[in-house]
């Protein structure tokens, strides 16, 4: 799903849990269900974010860049003497 479709249908599970009463099987499972959407929506936002930063902050993509440390899978093979073949 979109991030607009997640919002959409975490406003459609709160208008159902306010207005219809949902006996409490239902409402734990449109709950589960919202906080899961949340989540999601939260994390779209959070890298939504980084992204906007970085595109404001240009200098700072280039030096991020230069300062990760941790290798690629190919690389940690090629670390321990196993060659694997690139696609």
């Amino acid at each position: 799903m979109t991030f607009e479709k997640d919002l959409n249908k975490l406003e459609d599970i709160v208008n159902t849990m306010e207005n219809e009463s949902p006996n409490i099987e239902d409402a734990l499972k449109l709950y589960e269900e919202g906080l899961s959407l949340v989540k999601k929506c939260q994390k779209f936002l959070q890298k939504t974010e980084q992204k906007i930063f970085i595109l404001k902050n240009p200098d700072l993509k280039k030096e991020v860049n230069e300062t990760k440390t941790k290798p690629s899978i190919e690389n940690n093979f090629e670390l321990f003497g196993q060659n694997i073949d690139k696609e």
